[in-house]
């Protein structure tokens, strides 16, 4: 926020109101879920999205009254994520292997920061702001819901050619 050439006061008050709808969204998201029924995997989907879109409208906007409105989406989508994504793994896993599954998440999670994080800095310390590593972090979280739709689609597909197969082996 540095770069939007607000003063610290304001600065903070923006990243605590990202910490505020964080925390609300925490707390009033398995409540929503709950009622909707969407799997974790939809739900931890739809809060990249939410990133994606307050990340690229935080480029786009420099006024206070829309930047708050985004930093608050922000944090709400920060907060489903955060509910969400250690949850993914634990519906797709059995028991008995989910401590090697998220032993290997948490070791994929940090190799992919130690990797990424240097260069996120040198495209800031080169650029002199923040928007292309913005658009860096929303093009690596686009990919990662291009790959998991391309792979609900396939296993869509999969399970309804077993039901296919089954109903011919009945006849």
């Amino acid at each position: 926020l540095g770069d939007y050439q607000f003063d610290v006061d304001t600065t903070a008050i923006l990243q605590s109101i990202v910490g505020g709808a964080d925390i609300l969204s925490r707390f009033c998201t398995p409540f929503i879920i709950n009622r909707t029924k969407l799997s974790a995997r939809f739900a931890y989907l739809l809060s990249l999205f939410g990133l994606i879109l307050s990340r690229f409208w935080l480029t786009l906007t420099y006024d206070l009254t829309w930047v708050v409105v985004v930093v608050a989406f922000f944090g709400a989508s920060k907060g489903v994520r955060s509910v969400f994504m250690p949850l993914v793994i634990p519906n797709y896993v059995p028991l008995d292997k989910l401590p090697s599954a998220q032993g290997l998440q948490n070791i994929m999670h940090g190799l992919f920061l130690m990797m990424l994080g240097p260069l996120i800095g040198y495209l800031r310390d080169k650029t002199g702001n923040y928007i292309l590593c913005i658009h860096v972090m929303n093009s690596l979280t686009a990919l990662t819901i291009f790959l998991w739709t391309l792979e609900f689609v396939y296993m869509r597909r999969q399970k309804k050619n077993t039901f296919e197969d089954q109903a011919d082996v009945e006849r």
